[in-house]
């Protein structure tokens, strides 16, 4: 049996790259230009096309976690993914959802 991935390993491969990918997606949404949703980010504008195309960040989130980041979205001027991951790792629904699902059995 797979050893259980700590609450760290799941933000930093499953759920950080979804948050990119749906932050970049509303914020180009929202009418920012992609070189300006890249450099706030942290991106390259070539990542930044990956996300947008769903090529990176492939775990599909769930709708608690798409509202929190609509919230970040709305507050373009300062988007801090540590912020982010965070929120969502305080949520007790990331243990039920990310952790007990797996197979694991590390709280957050």
């Amino acid at each position: 049996m797979k050893n259980p991935k700590t609450p760290c390993e799941v933000i930093f491969w499953q759920i950080l790259p979804a948050v990119r990918r749906e932050l970049a997606r509303e914020l180009v949404k929202r009418g920012l230009k992609q070189r300006e949703v890249a450099e706030m980010l942290g991106l390259t504008p070539a990542a930044l096309t990956q996300y947008l195309k769903g090529k990176r960040g492939k775990t599909e989130l769930p709708e608690w976690i798409k509202e929190k980041i609509r919230d970040y979205a709305g507050r373009a001027d300062c988007i801090n993914l540590c912020d982010v991951c965070t929120d969502i790792r305080k949520d007790k629904r990331f243990v039920e959802t990310f952790l007990k699902t797996k197979g694991g059995c590390m709280s957050a």
